[in-house]
């Protein structure tokens, strides 16, 4: 599958938003309104569809400027945001109340998760940044001085105050920041009638479907192949489809094939698939999951060994995952 139009975004593996026409109603037609702009560090999208072009427009802008205050307030691309200013000053007083929500729900996120998300990551990201413009990776030294700053724990927010415990900690909030946006945006839609909209602002939002006969789609970029797709997702939230995508039990799925919080700890895939067995068997069972693993090449044997443990027999495996292929459920990259 082949995409030629549309741009692409970061999804987790990375996304593409594909919007395309087909409401209609019975006292005409419903019209798509498409505008783009910059923010967070990325382009911004929102599509609409709804029968008043002008009334459209004014929900489409009322969303950006929704989107404009998550900007100020979290944006690391401003020198005034407050995030720039509190890794700038070490702190800030009087923070908005959407902020404090935001680093209360990453705080809580990095709790759950023993460290595997980290707000604080900054430092690391900023030491990367600074070799990638050179054509260089950093050293060992470098990647273990720059880690001594990121602890999620090292953040004191209050209504009051955030504040660093540390002078080398940095945040960056990009990893949730676009998502919230998309859900300031959406709100800011439904507060004025639109029933059917598509936000792209790095991550997405969806309110309504595409038309009534089907959900607003996105499609899975393949990360090591430009232009293609390893698949499709039907994303919508009538019955809060997209609430359901990361539940408890995904989550030990997810936590099982990658148990680590830093990446240079090795993961022993086969005894975490063991401890998490029952958890794993049943979503690989379940019609509904969806899998995609990624990694060096020496990881398939071990997963292959691991999986035909849990369904007793190398060939009950085999036979699970072609079905799963048939059906597009499992997908595979693997590489030296």
């Amino acid at each position: 599958m082949r995409i030629e139009r549309r741009k692409f975004i970061s999804y987790a593996i990375g996304g593409a938003a594909l919007a395309c026409t087909g409401w209609k109603m019975q006292d005409g037609r419903m019209k798509r309104i498409v505008r783009q702009s910059q923010a967070l560090g990325t382009t911004i999208s929102i599509t609409v569809y709804h029968h008043d072009q002008a009334e459209a427009r004014k929900a489409i802008s009322n969303a950006f400027k929704a989107i404009e205050r998550v900007e100020q307030m979290m944006s690391l691309y401003r020198a005034n945001s407050q995030v720039s200013r509190l890794n700038r000053d070490g702190s800030i007083t009087s923070p908005d109340p959407p902020l404090v929500r935001v680093l209360k729900m990453a705080s809580d996120i990095s709790d759950r998760t023993n460290g595997a998300f980290d707000i604080t990551v900054q430092p690391l990201w900023e030491l990367y940044s600074q070799h990638a413009s050179s054509g260089s990776l950093p050293s060992e030294e470098e990647i273990r001085k720059a880690r001594q700053s990121v602890d999620w724990r090292k953040v004191a927010i209050s209504e009051c105050e955030v504040a660093f415990l540390s002078k080398d900690t940095r945040i960056t909030l990009n990893g949730i920041a676009q998502g919230y946006a998309a859900d300031a945006a959406r709100s800011a839609l439904e507060k004025v009638g639109i029933k059917h909209a598509l936000i792209d602002s790095g991550e997405i939002g969806t309110h309504g479907s595409k038309s009534k006969e089907q959900d607003w789609t996105i499609g899975i970029k393949h990360p090591r192949q430009a232009g293609e797709l390893l698949g499709c997702a039907s994303l919508e939230d009538r019955n809060k489809d997209i609430a359901n995508y990361y539940d408890e039990t995904s989550f030990k799925a997810f936590e099982a094939l990658s148990p680590r919080p830093h990446f240079d700890e090795p993961a022993d895939i086969e005894r975490t698939l063991q401890e998490n067995s029952d958890e794993v068997w049943a979503l690989m069972q379940d019609p509904k999951t969806s899998t995609y693993v990624s990694g060096l090449s020496k990881l398939e044997p071990k997963l292959d060994a691991a999986m035909s443990e849990m369904a007793g027999s190398e060939e009950k495996w085999q036979e699970l995952k072609a079905g799963m292929i048939d059906e597009g459920r499992w997908s595979t990259l693997f590489y030296e």
